[in-house]
């Protein structure tokens, strides 16, 4: 089902199919995926489940929240891939019909907003607590909200170069930070 393509936009494929050549290769989408997995929210609900559970209940936690997620997202996300239509095209197809398809995008958009929020808030907090602690927060929050948005106007190209850059440098940190715990904590 065929809607038409969209003239001089960057979503030019959003309500169509995706030719081949403008797909993104395997690494570009498991590097955006690492960096998600990654992010700085993550770690916070991973320290606030380990401060309030045992070792062993938050493991489960998250295994069990990853499971439920993985088999939520892969059909769809398998669908999409195999038809190359994006998920909004994808689930009006798959019987949800126009206003499915709209509440599904209501609710993926509130989400993506709330994460965005919350993301602002860490990253902000951080910047004032190691860079700049006599800075207004207010200007901090503007400030990374407007670099968080220009970012995200490039769409997955922008996210993909970006965590190309982050993800090892993050990975590294978290390497090291792992390494002073476990050998040079005092207990």
């Amino acid at each position: 089902m065929e809607v038409g393509i969209i003239n001089n936009s960057r979503d030019a494929y959003a309500f169509a199919r995706l030719p081949k050549e403008e797909k993104s290769g395997l690494f570009n989408v498991s590097i955006v995926r690492m960096g998600l997995a990654t992010s700085l929210a993550q770690f916070m609900l991973g320290a606030t489940l380990g401060h309030r559970m045992t070792f062993i209940e938050a493991m489960m936690a998250t295994t069990i929240g990853s499971l439920v997620l993985l088999f939520v997202s892969f059909g769809l996300g398998y669908a999409g891939m195999k038809e190359s239509l994006s998920t909004s095209i994808l689930s009006k197809m798959c019987g949800f019909g126009k206003i499915g398809s709209i509440f599904i995008g209501i609710i993926i958009s509130v989400s993506s907003l709330c994460w965005f929020g919350i993301n602002i808030s860490l990253i902000s907090q951080g910047v004032i607590n190691t860079i700049a602690p006599n800075v207004n927060a207010f200007w901090i929050i503007i400030i990374t909200g407007l670099i968080f948005s220009f970012l995200v106007a490039f769409g997955f190209k922008g996210l993909s170069i970006t965590a190309k850059i982050t993800v090892p440098l993050f990975l590294t940190v978290i390497f090291f930070i792992s390494l002073k715990e476990v050998f040079f904590s005092s207990k």
